[in-house]
This record gives C-alpha cells, structure tokens and sequence, in this order.
C-alpha cells in the first residue's frame, strides 16, 4: 500500500521551479510511489477538535513549463495520512502558531509531521541561534529604537532584520558614519510598522464605504433614476450618517434658513464661500467638459443640458 504524504506549503503556481526544495521533496517522494496530498495553510481546519483539511491530491513534474497537476479537493482528517511535511515559508505569525497546533494533535494521533510541531514554535530560525553564542557574532533582540540606537553605538557597523521576515527582505546595514535619522528611520519604518497609521487607513477606507453607502440609499430615495425602484425610506437616520462622516472628512453641510438663504452647520470650519465655489468652477471648466444641472422637486429628477455658448458653463 502507498505511503500517503500530505504537504502544506505556498501556493504552488507561485514557487520558484529551480530552487524550490519543496518540490525538489516530492518529485523524490514521487518516484517512490507515494501519493502526495497538497494543503496551504489556510486549508486547514478543525471540526469538534479533529484537525482536517481541504487537501488536492497532486501529481509533480520536473518541467519547467508545467511542474503540478491538482486533482479534485478532498475533505480528510489529517489523521488519515501518513506523514505530513510542514513546508510553509516564514513569516512566522499567529497563523502560523495556529497551524502548529493542529499540526500536534495530528502528530498524537499518529501521524509523522516533519518537522515537530512542537519544535517549530519553540526553535523559531532567528531567536533559536541566539542560544550558541560562541557560533553567532554579538546579538540583540530588541523593539524600541532607543535600544537599537545604543547596539549601533556599541558596535559601530551593524545588521538590523525582523524576527519573521524571509528572503532578505527588510535588512539594512548601518555603518558608523551613516546619518542615525535616516538609517535608524528606514529601520523603524521596515521593521517597527507605525500600528496607528495602519488603524488610521483602515479607519479611511470604512468611512469611504459608509459615505458611499449611505449617500446611495439617499439617491435612490430622493432622485428618479431610469431603471432603478425609488426607494421610498424615512432618511433622517440615513442623512445623519452621511453628513457625520462628511464631517469626519472636514466636510460641512448647510441648511436653508427662514429667508431662504443656506448657512452652514456646525462652526463653519470647512465651510467654502460663494466666491471660493465660483472660484472652483471656473478652474473645473478649463479641465473637464460643462453641463447644466437643473433640480426640480417631487420627486428630484437630474437634468443634463448643454451650455449656450455666451453663458458660463455652470449657474450657482
């Protein structure tokens, strides 16, 4: 009976087919007559504490123009294969942890996982070597720059790299002579990633789809697009959603007073005048073609008409 092998690794259609070990690994498993399983690590799973994954069987070739063939997905215990080859690249993250622990209770069930879970987690490839000092030049594991920069000042010309990086990446030497700011800044920014200024895009991109997204139930409820129901809603909680996130942007809306004249909410901050409008429009005539926009009422309908040549393109 063929031994059966199951391997988690990167995407196969993205290695590198001349020096992929992993596949170096299972053309010889291959010609032993194994029958090899392929998993990436987000196929893994676990159903009331039995580890399982969605594993193709795979066939392999040493051809550089076509190097696997995947078969149709099957749902296994992990515990029905015989060994199982942890083959996943670096970074190495939560998701990764969490692989191991799976990868564990496959390997008390029985199955060879190569290399022990286990070991994987407790020999991480960089921290593990600072455990042979007599085979490693000075060595600091730090994450405040102040630490950093007293390690370049001890040691003069130094290597700065992260914990879970792979390929080379995010590695920079920093010699004595080189400007602290900008060589301790290009660190900071490979190695320390600013977590509030992610958050704060992050934050962008939410605000950008509740903006659209409330600003579009308002058209459909207000103006009649060809094609499209009406939507017939109560909009004031929707509006109140869409001018706060306008107001996240610095954007203020304006209400009609008892004259019939606008002025706008709020403090005014943000708020843009009729001459920096007239302003506005003039310079968007000279870059984009013009139109009319006429407004009437019950319902909102959006008129598009061609300017006459002597008028502006635009009417306030």
């Amino acid at each position: 009976m063929s031994v059966q092998i199951g391997v988690i690794m990167d995407p196969i259609e993205s290695i590198s087919f001349k020096k992929d070990t992993t596949l170096a690994i299972l053309l010889a498993a291959q010609k032993r007559d194994c029958l090899i399983f392929y998993m990436c690590q987000s196929d893994l799973y676990a159903d009331q504490g039995i580890p399982c994954a969605c594993m193709r069987p795979i066939s392999v070739y040493d051809d550089e123009a076509k190097w696997y063939e995947l078969g149709e997905e099957q749902d296994r215990d992990l515990s029905s294969l015989d060994i199982i080859l942890m083959r996943k690249d670096p970074p190495f993250d939560l998701d990764y942890i969490y692989t191991t622990y799976l990868l564990e209770i496959a390997h008390q069930k029985g199955v060879v996982v190569v290399n022990n879970p286990q070991s994987l987690r407790d020999c991480n490839e960089k921290l593990f070597a600072t455990q042979f000092p007599q085979c490693c030049p000075p060595v600091l594991v730090a994450s405040t720059s102040q630490k950093l920069k007293e390690f370049h000042q001890q040691h003069e010309d130094v290597i700065f790299k992260p914990l879970d990086g792979m390929g080379g990446s995010s590695i920079f030497r920093v010699k004595k002579d080189d400007k602290k700011k900008s060589a301790l800044g290009k660190i900071k920014d490979a190695i320390l990633p600013d977590q509030e200024e992610q958050a704060a895009i992050i934050s962008t991109f939410v605000r950008l789809g509740v903006l659209v997204w409330s600003g579009g139930i308002l058209t459909l409820n207000y103006v009649a697009i060809p094609g499209v129901p009406q939507q017939k809603i109560d909009p004031t909680f929707i509006a109140s959603v869409f001018t706060g996130v306008l107001a996240s942007f610095g954007i203020q809306t304006a209400s009609k007073k008892g004259d019939g004249t606008m002025k706008m909410n709020g403090n005014g901050a943000g708020a843009v005048s009729k001459a920096d409008m007239e302003k506005l429009i003039e310079k968007a005539t000279q870059t984009a073609p013009a139109q009319t926009i006429r407004i009437e009422q019950a319902p909102l309908q959006l008129t598009a008409q061609a300017p006459k040549k002597e008028e502006p393109p635009f009417k306030m």
